[in-house]
């Protein structure tokens, strides 16, 4: 299991300032993009955000809306992933979107060629494909081309999320985590949170997840989050310790 931060492409220039913090060392990042910005950015923009990033660990890049009924911006961000040395793609799918996959064959071979994963993020199963009809669709394919970006935050009404999680763990390679009190979004180890998320650890670890525990905090600066990250850092190291 590794740990990461989610951030918005806006915090990018912080990449350049935690080189100092040396248990950021082995923290992961995931970059939260619009479809706009996929849309707009250039071949030298790409260039710079590499440059931006070049020495820290960057797994993928995240996106609020769905764009793989589009296979010109799902192939460029295949592409900013390669440029990035990342490796996985996230995107919601919204049941009832006017954009549906016209080419799921053809979304998996340009995959597949990038050497990418694309995960879908389970959000409300309301208005968001439910986590069955995502693992049938991995099942069809291959877990190392699809995955699951499993989001704790919007699944929080769901008694049976430790189990499902449990259950769906080896479809798992991004498992979003974010402090919460009923609908309240709070600090990450604050006290008054629904989630351990030291117990949460230990969970993980018994079933052996081996991808990525993403803190769901794009929006945060990150030197309002280093000493919370340090802690779990520590932890994360002593469990694997043992």
């Amino acid at each position: 299991m590794n740990i990461g931060l989610s951030r918005d492409i806006k915090f990018i220039p912080e990449m350049e300032a935690i080189e100092s913090v040396p248990s950021f060392r082995n923290l992961y990042f995931e970059i939260v993009v619009s479809q706009k910005y996929l849309e707009d950015i250039s071949i030298s923009e790409i260039i710079d955000l590499c440059e931006f990033t070049s020495d820290v660990n960057i797994i993928g890049i995240r996106l609020s809306s769905n764009i793989l009924y589009d296979l010109d911006l799902v192939e460029k961000s295949l592409y900013i992933l390669d440029e990035l040395k990342a490796k996985f793609l996230v995107v919601p799918f919204f049941t009832n979107s006017k954009y549906q996959v016209k080419d799921m064959d053809k979304i998996f071979e340009l995959t597949a060629n990038y050497d990418k994963t694309i995960c879908i993020e389970t959000l409300s199963s309301k208005f968001f494909l439910p986590i069955k009809y995502i693992t049938e669709m991995i099942d069809k394919y291959t877990k190392s081309v699809f995955g699951i970006a499993y989001n704790m935050y919007y699944n929080r009404m769901n008694k049976n999320m430790f189990n499902e999680i449990g259950e769906n763990i080896e479809y798992i390679k991004i498992l979003y985590f974010m402090n919460f009190y009923k609908e309240n979004k709070l600090n990450i180890l604050d006290n008054m949170g629904e989630i351990n998320i030291f117990r949460l650890i230990r969970y993980l670890h018994r079933y052996k997840f081996r991808y990525f525990l993403i803190l769901d905090y794009p929006d945060i600066t990150i030197y309002n989050l280093i000493n919370d990250i340090e802690k779990i850092m520590e932890f994360l190291f002593s469990i694997k310790e043992k």
